[in-house]
């Protein structure tokens, strides 16, 4: 499940203005599905309403742009050794090309 941020206006703010977020309930379900605790992003009050703690989720966002960079390092590693093997390849496809060559001219 992926979270998705949606527009809404705030029912219980005085200038009604549009803000964008996350659906309590799905935060919820992610949390419950991915078996974390909930780091404390999400509240539950005695009526039962979810109250999200969006500065929380700043750390974690930020850990998953670490782990993200990581990879994408790692990844272009692996690219900038295939590049360099796709060029040695070539390399050597020439040499034999021209061994072939001489092997034609020399009539063996």
């Amino acid at each position: 499940m992926n979270l998705e941020a949606v527009e809404y206006n705030r029912q219980n703010a005085e200038s009604n203005s549009k803000e964008i977020g996350f659906i309590a309930q799905d935060v919820a379900k992610l949390l419950k599905t991915s078996n974390r605790n909930g780091y404390g992003l999400l509240n539950q009050d005695g009526n039962g309403y979810y109250e999200l703690r969006y500065n929380d989720f700043i750390a974690i966002m930020v850990k998953a742009l670490q782990e993200q960079q990581t990879l994408i390092e790692e990844q272009q590693e692996k690219i900038s050794e295939l590049v360099e093997l796709k060029k040695r390849q070539k390399e050597i496809m020439m040499q034999l090309d021209i061994l072939s060559e001489q092997l034609t001219r020399n009539g063996n």
